[in-house]
């Protein structure tokens, strides 16, 4: 504890000599400005620039279900992932084209403003879209090599992709 008889008083800034508020007032209108810049990175009305990895919120369509579904938000960018999804019964050309079955949606504000291709990621090759509602779509599907007519039947499909929301 200091000694009242031997302390030096405090100095009071005064006048030119206030470098120290200025200083801190420029660091905390440099920080607000990075501020306003991160959450110009996110979509409108986001409350968080990285959402972390969300498992609810996901709705199944036609009769699918998934072993795992994640999908996270960073800034404009989302990344899904979907492990084990099976669909209900798809018909699928020989040449691959099936019409667009809509298989899950995926929770509200992960939604792109247009539609974004998807990859499948399995050992069926397949191909995915998300659409502006949410819900994503099989659009193709490799047939078995055996197949002579339109192949029906029930799929399991892992799939996965990154995609803007702007």
């Amino acid at each position: 504890m200091a000694d009242p008889t031997t302390s030096a008083q405090p100095v009071v800034l005064a006048g030119t000599d206030n470098w120290f508020v200025s200083s801190v007032g420029a660091l905390v209108r440099g920080i607000k400005n990075v501020g306003d810049w991160i959450a110009g990175l996110s979509p409108a009305g986001a409350s968080v620039y990285d959402t972390g990895w969300v498992t609810a919120g996901f709705t199944p369509q036609n009769g699918s279900t998934w072993g795992t579904a994640k999908i996270r938000r960073v800034g404009n960018t989302v990344t899904v992932y979907v492990v084990s999804l099976v669909t209900s019964s798809i018909a699928v050309a020989t040449n691959g084209n099936c019409t667009n079955t809509p298989v899950m949606t995926v929770p509200s504000g992960f939604a792109p403003a247009g539609s974004q291709a998807l990859s499948g990621v399995d050992t069926t090759l397949a191909g995915l879209a998300i659409g502006a509602d949410g819900s994503i779509v099989v659009c193709m599907l490799l047939p078995p090599v055996t197949a002579t007519t339109t192949t029906t039947q029930s799929w399991t499909l892992t799939f996965g992709g990154t995609y803007f929301l702007g």
